[in-house]
């Protein structure tokens, strides 16, 4: 699968114009790619198809027939090299637990890490309402990890309705308050 090369640029210079100590890897991820374990994994994933099936065979998101969806396949990949206890914050399709190949996903997720959190970001960001996007927010088990009980769920309002924004932006800090460790 080709990489980005512009993406990764973007990300190399947003990182250097911040100046923030971070490790870029410029590779096909599901390729047996050496990453350290990490306190929170943070990814706009890409979506579609991955198109080496034999590559993606050693992945629990694997698709049973045909390609498997490479933002499961990345998921999976990131919560494997975050710590117990730590966080998986992803920009995922809105519609990511709609699909038949959602099992697979929710089939890994089971035991491995807590859906803490999934919030559609507004429908006017997007032209198309197929390619709206959310947060997904996932927890790693262990080190005291639980599942927050509720689950935030929910969509951003308008970004343009100030006061509608601030009200849920209290909501997400009461939600941050409860025992998420």
């Amino acid at each position: 699968m080709k990489t980005d090369d512009a993406m990764f640029e973007l990300a190399a210079d947003s990182v250097e114009i911040q100046h923030i100590h971070a490790e870029l890897f410029h590779e096909d991820t599901i390729q047996n790619v050496l990453a350290p374990v990490v306190d929170v994994a943070v990814s706009d994933l890409p979506i579609g198809y991955y198109p080496i099936d034999e590559n993606a065979k050693g992945f629990a998101t694997h698709s049973e027939n045909g390609h498997s969806y490479v933002h499961h396949l990345l998921i999976e990949f990131a919560m494997d090299h975050v710590k117990k206890g730590g966080f998986g914050l992803f920009l995922v399709p809105s519609q990511l637990f709609q699909t038949d190949e959602a099992k697979q996903l929710l089939k890994w997720m089971q035991g491995k890490v807590y859906l803490q959190g999934l919030l559609n970001l507004p429908g006017e960001l997007f032209q198309n309402t197929a390619a709206q996007k959310a947060i997904l927010i996932l927890q790693n088990a262990g080190h005291d990890a639980k599942q927050v009980d509720p689950v935030m769920l929910g969509e951003f309002p308008s970004f343009k309705d100030q006061k509608a924004f601030a009200q849920f932006l209290t909501e997400i800090d009461a939600w941050e308050a409860q025992d998420l460790k």
